[in-house]
């Protein structure tokens, strides 16, 4: 079993957070299942009874939100905006004398889950038999137990992966008239042990519970609901939402069969989330509990526009040997040339919520045909990864270019007709590296 920590180079976006090991790093190793709720969770009730077109839950709230401003389209880039909940309810149509649809007695859409396990990873939803099944096939056994506690994937030589360490997820509406909802949900499952064809655990998995992070955009619906059909009074409705997540890192990972470990260690509380802790060293003992290897990741911040830490920065992994000595393995080297948004500032922020440098002077100068919300690649490169520095003193430096998509239905574009049917997203990729001493 290996573990890797893995920089997402595509950009950073205003509201994204950082995980314990800094901003845009992700740790990989052991594996988990994530969930896509469609609807409301499959699990309606106390335990799975209702599948795809079974039923079980309507739509919910947090689909039939109002427009969010992050999603909209100016005409030159990608057409007319369209709101979320018209083609959400485009895709269905139902019996208005069908009471059904409106009070929890059908679930439409299946949620998905999405899995990893040594180096493997797919999808698979849970059918109206209560069947997991994999999209695109896979020769996959999986099962699970109702309630969804746990899951667990068999495969094709034997061997079992146990998911059981669940996090959960808070989801949170609140009006401008002071009017609340919520609803909680599972929506990872982590690995916590590996079964080998012999029935012999090969490795157990234990994590922590780290805290609760906490995301919320605000969403705008300025829309006519009387007055005549050419002179509208329009009426403004402001509604936050917001998602409350449970974040479990891992603590400890141990080989039964060889008596190997690997201890996970969080010990600095962080400043952008006081709840949770960085990941600040990793230990690797031998089967006799003698320490063969440390490492130190050391951490900064990235400041917002008020000199405020924002984000989790990690600088340095550091390599300690038994006296205790450290040596740096590699620094890294951001670009900082400009602050970092505080996360509740959704202006300044493009359709795709990258960073656009446009700022909105209030409520009234938001527009339905996105102004303000267009994509600036002078702009989207906040934060982005700009250089690895090794301990030999060679480099490899990083250039970025802006993506760009097509307008064109089939996604072809005549050489006369590229200005008119090429756009710039908000998102980033590596356009270049360079390796010197």
């Amino acid at each position: 079993m290996s573990f890797s920590i893995v920089y997402d180079a595509s950009g950073r976006k205003v509201n994204e957070l950082a995980s314990s090991c800094g901003w845009g790093w992700s740790m990989f190793g052991g594996g988990q299942i994530t969930r896509i709720i469609k609807g409301r969770q499959d699990e309606y009730g106390p335990c799975i009874s209702h599948g795809y077109g079974n039923p079980g839950d309507d739509f919910p709230f947090t689909e039939l939100i109002h427009w969010n401003w992050q999603f909209q389209r100016e005409p030159n880039e990608g057409g007319p905006f369209v709101p979320p909940f018209v083609e959400i309810n485009a895709n269905f149509t139902a019996d208005p004398e069908d009471n059904s649809y409106s009070d929890e007695q059908n679930n439409f859409q299946p949620d998905e889950y999405y899995f990893s396990f040594n180096g493997r990873s797919g999808m698979f939803v849970i059918n109206s038999n209560g069947d997991p099944v994999c999209i695109p096939h896979q020769d996959l056994k999986i099962t699970y137990q109702e309630c969804l506690k746990w899951f667990e994937i068999e495969d094709e030589d034997g061997w079992k992966y146990r998911y059981s360490e669940v996090e959960e997820t808070e989801f949170g509406m609140v009006t401008h008239l002071g009017l609340k909802r919520t609803h909680q949900a599972a929506t990872t499952w982590h690995l916590t042990g590996i079964t080998n064809n012999k029935g012999q655990t090969e490795f157990n998995l234990t994590y922590n519970l780290d805290g609760w992070d906490y995301e919320e955009s605000t969403s705008i619906l300025a829309i006519s609901f009387e007055g005549d059909s050419d002179c509208p009074n329009e009426q403004t409705s402001v509604t936050t939402t917001y998602n409350k997540h449970q974040r479990k890192t891992l603590a400890s990972v141990e080989a039964p069969l060889t008596g190997n470990s690997i201890s996970f260690i969080y010990t600095n509380t962080r400043e952008d989330i006081t709840s949770l802790k960085s990941l600040d060293e990793i230990v690797v003992l031998n089967e006799n509990g003698i320490e063969t290897s440390r490492y130190r990741l050391i951490y900064g911040y990235f400041l917002n526009e008020l000199q405020n830490p924002e984000r989790l920065k990690l600088q340095n992994i550091e390599n300690i040997n038994q006296n205790g000595q450290s040596k740096t393995l590699v620094s890294f080297i951001y670009d900082e040339s400009l602050p970092i948004l505080s996360n509740e500032n959704l202006a300044g922020t493009d359709h795709w919520g990258y960073f656009n440098g446009l700022d909105f002077n209030g409520i009234e100068n938001l527009h339905v045909n996105g102004g303000g919300k267009r994509v600036n690649p002078d702009q989207n490169q906040r934060g982005i990864l700009k250089e690895l520095i090794y301990s030999s003193g060679q480099k490899t430096s990083f250039e970025y270019e802006t993506n760009t998509y097509s307008n064109s239905p089939n996604g072809e574009v005549q050489p006369q007709n590229y200005q008119e049917s090429i756009n710039i997203s908000g998102s980033i990729t590596i356009e270049s590296d360079d390796y010197y001493n």
